[in-house]
């Protein structure tokens, strides 16, 4: 038997709880099935809660400016916590919101702990995902059910629901050639630079939350050597208190997602995308159950190596829960490593348009912002603004980007652009390369061909404002027609990628 709603999404992080809460509150019968048992993705369940970009006021908008007032009324002590960003919280505080907003909506049933086990196809027509689902408040027993969508929307950090459908997606590292685009590689140097190989996705991070002991004096001890090793040069350009304080969050809390030679994660990455075949909860077999304990490993080293060059100002926070605790709804635990990792990067849906990074440039002398899509016949075809100075994540030298940011209000801040839709399409699903690179975890939701395999896919830059934030303006479009390949839902951009 075959369950049926109008909307399915797969994945629970940022795009997809976003998608279908707006799914939701558009009229859809709506299921959003979750491998882990927090919805937050990286905003919460990832631990990425001092989320830079959309600094600007006009930028808050949509579901992103709806958290961030949400967010300042259950925060006491303010957003303003950091160097990074202008908005630092507690994961459980911004959990607690989405939870509650999911609850709030009648046409909105949510899954957590789904394994996705299989996609029933017709011909190009999805028929079903069947899935298994935990059973009872401690979810010992398991059952396997069939269910059938008019849209499905894959909203998981690494496009699982693309892969396991067949669909075309493009993945990794594109040449300058291809799009034209100025911070691409040319394809000579993808041919002939193992780097390219060596690293086909951008770096993850499995984030690490401590507490600073404030009443302690910041000076670093003189017999307190910086960390060396792997993480030789993490404090060399910003010194070790602003490498502390980076990403501060209320309460003296402080998030360690450094990408100079701290804890970003560059080993086999190919593990993490290879068999196509997607997550119950990460980790989920040997292969990926090896490559987090690697990842949660060299978080914790760095972390550790920090803490001795503070003279043990910097200390394990008891923070989230652990995997059984969260199961049941816990919202905090005695655990400092983030529930899961966060994925920069994954799987980008081939589509009939392309967002280009000349696109969110701003083009000419003295501009300020990207040009505006502006349609032949007047008006704008963007789904949705924001603003973000895009970087890559990656080992060694910083990468060499074109400009994107610009003075706003006596700081800097990345341009801002609007993300641009094919005039004679329903709005699509923003993701992928600024320069060849795709966008990431709680990135994009994406729509995975409800109805054929192949389908609509806007790529825009490799970083983006937070999760909720990219593209929740174009949330109020309605949603695709049936037909999800070539005309897709509403996109939901990436994430802020610190």
């Amino acid at each position: 038997m075959t369950d049926s709603v109008e909307v399915l999404v797969w994945g629970g992080g940022t795009g997809g709880m976003a998608a279908a809460l707006q799914a939701a509150r558009s009229g859809a019968t709506t299921l959003l099935l979750t491998p882990g048992s927090w919805v937050g993705g990286m905003v919460s369940a990832a631990g990425v809660c001092a989320p830079d970009g959309n600094e600007l006021s006009p930028w808050q908008t949509g579901l992103w400016g709806a958290l961030l007032r949400e967010l300042a009324r259950a925060e006491p002590l303010g957003l303003d916590q950091n160097w990074v960003s202008c908005f630092g919280y507690r994961p459980a505080t911004a959990e607690a919101i989405l939870r509650r907003w999911l609850r709030a909506e009648p046409r909105l049933q949510c899954w957590p702990g789904c394994r996705l086990l299989e996609v029933r196809r017709d011909g190009d027509r999805i028929m079903a995902l069947r899935v298994e689902r935990p059973q009872g408040r401690g979810g010992e027993q398991h059952a396997i059910q069939d269910i059938g969508a008019q849209v499905d929307i894959d909203g998981s950090d690494r496009g699982e629901l693309i892969a396991l459908a067949g669909a075309p997606f493009r993945l990794g590292w594109e040449p300058r050639e291809q799009w034209q685009e100025p911070s691409a590689p040319p394809q000579a140097r993808l041919d002939s630079e193992p780097f390219f190989q060596d690293q086909p996705i951008q770096s993850p991070t499995w984030v690490w939350l401590g507490q600073l002991d404030e009443e302690a004096a910041p000076e670093v001890p003189r017999d307190s050597p910086l960390p060396q090793g792997p993480f030789a040069g993490s404090c060399t350009a910003f010194g070790l208190e602003r490498t502390l304080t980076y990403g501060r969050l209320p309460g003296g809390l402080v998030m360690l997602n450094w990408p100079l030679h701290g804890n970003d994660w560059h080993g086999g990455l190919q593990r993490a995308l290879a068999s196509g075949r997607p997550a119950a909860a990460f980790p989920a077999d040997a292969v990926e159950a090896e490559l987090a304990a690697q990842m949660r490993s060299h978080s914790g080293a760095f972390a550790q190596a920090l803490a001795v060059a503070s003279g043990g100002r910097l200390q394990g926070a008891p923070v989230f829960p652990d995997v059984s605790a969260a199961a049941v709804g816990a919202l905090e635990g005695n655990q400092s490593l983030a529930l899961m990792p966060y994925w920069r990067e994954g799987r980008r849906l081939v589509g009939l348009e392309v967002v280009v990074e000349q696109q969110l440039l701003p083009l000419g002398a003295g501009a300020c912002r990207a040009p505006l899509p502006l349609l032949p016949g007047g008006g704008s075809s963007a789904i949705a603004v924001g603003n973000y100075a895009n970087d890559h994540h990656y080992p060694g030298p910083d990468w060499p980007l074109a400009p994107k940011s610009c003075r706003w209000g006596g700081r800097w801040s990345g341009t801002p652009y609007g993300q641009w839709r094919h005039p004679a399409a329903t709005p699509g699903a923003q993701r992928g390369p600024g320069g060849g690179a795709g966008g990431g975890p709680g990135g994009a939701a994406r729509p995975a061909a409800s109805r054929r395999s192949g389908g609509r896919h806007s790529e825009g830059p490799d970083r983006g404002p937070p999760g909720p934030g990219r593209s929740l303006s174009a949330l109020g479009y309605p949603l695709a027609s049936p037909r999800v390949g070539p005309t897709s839902t509403a996109g939901l951009g990436g994430s802020c990628r610190p």
